[in-house]
């Protein structure tokens, strides 16, 4: 079992994986391209910054985050919390298949001037990438800090451990997680198969 913080960016988004409790699952920090993009299949993907020929690139979407205008990739309208959706799926599928399992928890940081409306559109992102209400938490940059004034993503993912359950015996596997309410298993499997080209490999720490 682990927790996953998450720093959306404009151009990049890290992550930070942080076990809970005993726990074979190494921590390890990434990152992701904040670029999607359609491929010929008609699929949004994040794909990195020298994109294949056959896909429509948007980048630089995420300050877009509440306009009232769509934002046309590949030819169709599509709302930034889609595509904020599609990248939040690409971090989770990046996790499950280094861990073989979902997070038990996935925060997400925010400025803390973020206006409900728009903390709103996050929540609606996570679902879209098969998140869960019960396992998604929005945590403010200024809390993310004050716990890692190094990374916001591990800021983000230690604020998280205080809404987890006592760890109760072994490691969580994603059968555990699944049970708890963690990611529905379709949103993964649909974030792995439409996975892109993955950001900079994780380090280990």
């Amino acid at each position: 079992m682990y927790r996953l913080g998450c720093d959306l960016g404009v151009d990049t988004t890290t992550w930070s994986r942080v076990p809970v409790g005993v726990d074979p699952t190494s921590s390890a920090v990434g990152s992701v391209p904040s670029v999607v993009a359609v491929g010929t299949d008609g699929e949004l993907r994040v794909v990195g910054p020298d994109s294949a020929a056959d896909a429509e690139v948007t980048t630089r979407f995420v300050d877009a985050l509440g306009a009232s205008e769509p934002v046309m990739v590949g030819g169709t309208p599509y709302g930034v919390e889609a595509l904020v959706g599609c990248v939040l799926a690409e971090v989770v599928a990046v996790n499950v298949a280094q861990t073989g399992a979902v997070p038990a928890k996935f925060a997400l940081v925010h400025d803390d001037d973020l206006d409900p409306y728009r903390r709103s559109l996050l929540t609606e992102a996570a679902r879209s990438a098969g998140i869960s209400v019960e396992q998604f938490v929005l945590v403010r940059r200024s809390d993310a800090d004050a716990a890692d004034d190094d990374d916001a993503a591990a800021g983000a993912a230690a604020v998280a451990a205080a809404s987890l359950p006592p760890v109760v015996g072994g490691a969580g596997g994603a059968s555990d997680v699944a049970a708890a309410g963690g990611v529905a298993a379709g949103g993964v499997a649909g974030a792995a198969g439409a996975a892109g080209v993955a950001g900079a490999g994780p380090s280990t720490r």
